[in-house]
């Protein structure tokens, strides 16, 4: 890239704010700011509990938690747990291995950013590449040896026309139950439910027709990436949801 990603964000008519411009800096110094600092909207990984395919956090906790004026025990422990530590430490690292395995150039944006045309929604990017003049987001994970069972075999696309194909192959396969539909899809690129819908979070952020999901596994300490196709149904029932969880969030309904 030419110029600094954040001007990149801002130079492309994407409909997106910057909440805190140093987001990623305090995610990484003080815990309990970013924690707050969440407070604002509904994140990335806020998705998976709005859409029921999150298995550790219930709706209405997700709720209690956006309303607490303080950080929640809850929240203290997950920031807390070796996995989560163990993600955040290496994900420069993940990240690195990518990028130098694609040939890309990866970026980090430090700003959270706040979707405008959904302003209860907002997301924070662990890594931006520019490709075919897309921005496409690169979500870093640490795979625990326990969470193994959640994945499956990377989906391998290797090209622009390769992900459209997979973009209407996702279409298709829609069924009458949100959460079902999510389910499918993500087993079908290999990866859990709850990091899917976070992943189409960040693709509906950048208007990107996919993004990928690069990972280190406990077990042997080997790499995969997984490519996720943009997919319409699951972005128009989060943003559907999000709205209405928003306004229970703030009292309005």
């Amino acid at each position: 890239m030419t110029m600094d990603v954040e001007e990149q964000i801002r130079n492309r008519g994407l409909h997106l704010e910057e909440v805190v411009p140093n987001a990623s800096e305090l995610a990484e110094t003080d815990q309990h700011a970013f924690a707050m600092l969440r407070r604002v909207g509904l994140g990335a990984s806020d998705s998976s509990v709005i859409l029921g395919v999150n298995l550790y956090t219930k709706l209405d906790e997700l709720i209690q938690q956006k309303r607490s004026t303080e950080v929640t025990e809850e929240e203290r422990k997950v920031g807390e747990l070796e996995n989560v530590r163990k993600g955040r430490d290496l994900e420069p690292i993940i990240l690195n291995y990518f990028a130098k395995q694609f040939g890309v150039e990866v970026h980090k944006p430090k700003p959270m950013y706040r979707l405008t045309d959904v302003p209860c929604l907002t997301v924070n990017f662990d890594g931006v590449f520019e490709l075919n003049d897309e921005l496409i987001p690169v979500e870093a994970k640490f795979v625990s040896k326990y969470a193994k069972k959640y994945w499956r075999r990377p989906l391998r696309v290797t090209s622009l026309q390769d992900a459209i194909i997979r973009m209407r192959t996702i279409e298709v396969q829609y069924h009458t139950k949100i959460e079902e539909h999510i389910r499918l899809c993500a087993e079908d690129c290999g990866i859990p439910p709850y990091y899917y819908t976070q992943v189409q979070q960040q693709l509906l952020a950048l208007n990107a027709p996919f993004g990928y999901l690069t990972s280190l596994w406990d077990a042997g300490w080997e790499s995969n990436t997984f490519l996720i196709p943009r997919d319409l149904i699951t972005q128009h029932a989060l943003v559907t949801r999000a709205e209405h969880v928003w306004k229970q969030i703030k009292g309005q309904v």
